[in-house]
């Protein structure tokens, strides 16, 4: 269990000057017997981020390489009339412009359809043409995310087909000899359009019936059993709840290098959360086996679950443009251009009803939710499902959750760090502020009388194990001084008429790993000759300390120093059929993988090592000899059989508890944080350091 502070009197028998202001991390000692596993290492590349040293995709250099810059729409919804290109194609620089269908040969504008009619001579000239024109190949896509392959059916194109359908939506792209050159000729492209009804809200998606989604995600009790249970509860309270979306702000922005081999092979270098869906739409783009395709990615620059898809938007365009011109082409966005064309945090408007008693307690609820999809699929579909979440931290006998995804002429949103949950957290949030002051009573002692306890079963139907959320609110009640707070915040109150303070509790549940095909992991371990460890996972690296502690649970499961073990890019010729990096389970599913590649590992050295008397490296050269295997790839899964675990069931519940006090200007709305108390159950950590720093960033985030 974790504790970070900012300044307090007394807790627990620790002494802090509160006025100082002075952070304070407590956490659970380490156990040697599986060093270095549960010690506050630092970030293995703290050192490189601090430096520059660290390389990103706009870093990698590549001999002859060619820069694209997008044309985005300049409407929310509209008709492409006419494209002209002839002032950014007359730039010197530029090579090429390159869009979904139309084609140019020495400034002539032909569409496929009048390529097969223009040139009529004969069918195999037509052919020609088709081939040696035509930006997207014949059997390549569009939309190459509408395969059975992939789980998530988005229906985002990589260019817009005639019809656009948000600002910022990329109609084709710019290809020069460098970057500057190609962003300023693609401003050049103009675009005439024929302008459509554009629907920009949620509340005029809803009457205009305009959905993503053919019928809504339901969790929890029928509508016949909620609605009896409410018509029994003694109150009810109904209303609405709206929260914004919100903006990624990755420090590196969408980034792609796509760099063509022989034989119609290639080499992507791209900044995604997906290494192994990069891989296939690259290969559906094109129309060719996914097996030429080699996705690699060092690290990201900050991803937040922006990186899921979105890094789709620059990576399309420079794998038509790169296939075109048959020369190596960067994509890498400027920061207007990633805002603009980007997906963000859904923004959801809540509808509900909930009975509770004169205590406050919570009898029943029914909440409908309609989030803000975009003009495309993305991730919505399934951030739609996190309605199944929408209990929160509490305990209610009898809820239906119900949510519609809606289509807008705005961004296509998309995956962020939480993925749906801090809306319906806030929604659950909202409706608890709402009871407390329909009874009268304190909002905390209204949020503890309503808590779920170990045991009880959630919305989602998952039964709570492993939950320690009620123990975090009393631990962080104490750390915080709480009572000491609230009355310093009353009292100032009482005589500031501008500025006000305000003190509250809130708690957060996850239950982890994610059920279904997202739990499983794959791992490749390679033993070097001179006692060094090569490792590569099936998960990306993005700042989260993911390759930390996979270089620490490799170290113990080899019992050979931390320093030895180098955790390589994750590369799909590599770590093949991955999942994408998120959910917070990278560590939990490619860290076991990990350790059974090593104990598979161990069982040939073993007897090697006890003939060379323990020396490691001896042992390595032995059992080389021998021709006993030194590398090994593992994917694997939960062991729920091992553990009588249902299929759908959470393992195991991570949660939390924050007391944070604010003040806020009454005349202007400016607000600040005074002072923030965190206790967060993660289990026996196996790197405090890097996990403090996730709860912090995360909490500001």
């Amino acid at each position: 269990m974790f504790s970070t502070l900012s300044g307090h009197d007394e807790s627990n028998g620790l002494v802090v000057t509160r006025d100082a202001l002075e952070p304070l991390q407590l956490y659970k000692a380490a156990d040697e017997s599986i060093a270095p596993v549960g010690r506050p290492l630092r970030h293995a590349a703290a050192d490189r981020h601090t430096t520059g040293e660290a390389q990103y995709v706009d870093d990698v250099k590549i001999h002859d390489l060619k820069h694209a810059a997008l044309v985005h729409s300049t409407e929310a919804h509209a008709r492409i009339v006419s494209i002209d290109t002839s002032a950014a194609l007359a730039v010197e620089g530029v090579l090429a412009y390159v869009d979904a269908k139309v084609t140019r040969r020495n400034n002539e504008l032909y569409t496929v359809k009048q390529l097969t009619v223009r040139r009529a001579s004969s069918a195999a000239n037509n052919r020609f043409i088709l081939l040696i024109l035509q930006d997207i190949p014949p059997g390549g896509m569009l939309r190459p995310s509408l395969q059975p392959i992939f789980v998530l059916q988005d229906t985002t194109p990589v260019f817009a087909d005639g019809v656009v359908e948000m600002v910022g939506q990329p109609i084709g792209c710019i290809v020069a000899e460098d970057v500057v050159t190609a962003r300023r000729a693609a401003k050049l492209v103009k675009v005439d359009y024929e302008k459509l009804p554009a629907i920009l809200s949620i509340e005029e998606a809803i009457a205009a019936r305009s959905y993503l989604s053919e019928k809504p995600e339901i969790f929890g009790a029928t509508q016949d059993d909620v609605d009896e249970a409410l018509k029994s509860a003694p109150i009810i309270l109904s209303g609405e709840v709206a929260i914004g979306g919100q903006e990624h702000i990755y420090m590196e922005t969408q980034s792609s290098i796509v760099v063509p081999q022989e034989n119609d092979e290639w080499v992507v270098y791209t900044a995604s959360q997906s290494p192994s869906d990069a891989q296939y739409l690259c290969a559906n783009i094109l129309g060719i086996p996914s097996c030429n395709v080699v996705i690699k990615v060092k690290r990201l620059g900050g991803g937040f679950g922006g990186k899921g898809t979105g890094d789709r938007i620059p990576r399309g365009p420079a794998m038509v443009a790169a296939n075109k011109i048959r020369k190596p082409v960067s994509c890498v966005l400027h920061r207007y251009d990633d805002i603009a064309a980007t997906g963000k945090r859904h923004p959801a408007l809540f509808k509900y009803r909930v009975g509770i008693d004169e205590s406050g307690k919570l009898l029943a609820l029914h909440v409908v939710e309609y989030l803000q999809g975009g003009y495309s699929t993305d991730h919505s579909l399934s951030v739609a499902t996190v309605i199944q979440y929408a209990d929160g931290c509490y305990r209610v006998p009898v809820m239906r959750g119900e949510c519609w995804v809606m289509k807008t002429n705005t961004c296509s949103n998309t995956a962020f760090r939480a993925y749906g949950r801090p809306q319906v957290f806030f929604f659950m949030e909202t409706v608890m502020n709402a009871v407390a002051q329909r009874v009268g009573r304190p909002l905390n002692e209204v949020m503890r009388l309503n808590l779920a306890q170990e045991g009880d079963k959630a919305l989602c139907g998952s039964t709570i194990n492993y939950y320690c959320l009620p123990e975090c609110w009393s631990e962080v009640e104490t750390l915080s001084n709480f009572a000491k707070l609230k009355g310093e915040c009353e009292a100032f109150n009482r005589t500031s008429q501008r500025m006000k303070r305000g003190v509250s509790i809130a708690g957060t549940v996850q239950g982890l790993t994610i059920p279904g095909f997202m739990e499983q992991g794959t791992a490749l371990v390679q033993l070097m000759l001179d006692g060094t460890v090569r490792v590569a996972v099936g998960t990306v690296e993005m700042g989260q300390g993911l390759n930390t502690k996979i270089t620490q649970i490799t170290a113990a499961a080899l019992k050979i120093p931390y320093e030895k073990v180098t955790v390589i890019e994750m590369a799909t010729d590599k770590t093949a059929n991955t999942i994408e990096s998120g959910g917070s389970i990278g560590t939990d599913i490619c860290g076991h993988a990990v350790k059974k590649a090593c104990e598979k590992l161990l069982l040939g050295l073993e007897p090697h090592v006890q003939k060379c008397n323990g020396d490691y490296t001896k042992a390595l050269m032995s059992a080389f000899m021998a021709k006993v295997p030194l590398q090994a790839s593992e994917t694997v899964t939960g062991e729920r059989k091992a553990h009588n675990m249902p299929e759908a069931d959470h393992p195991y519940f991570t949660t939390g508890a924050a007391c944070v006090v604010v003040e806020l200007d009454c005349l202007t709305g400016e607000h600040k944080l005074k002072s923030v108390d965190i206790v967060m159950d993660v289990g026996d950590s196996i790197n405090p350091a890097v996990d403090i720093g996730q709860i912090e960033g995360g909490f500001m985030q």
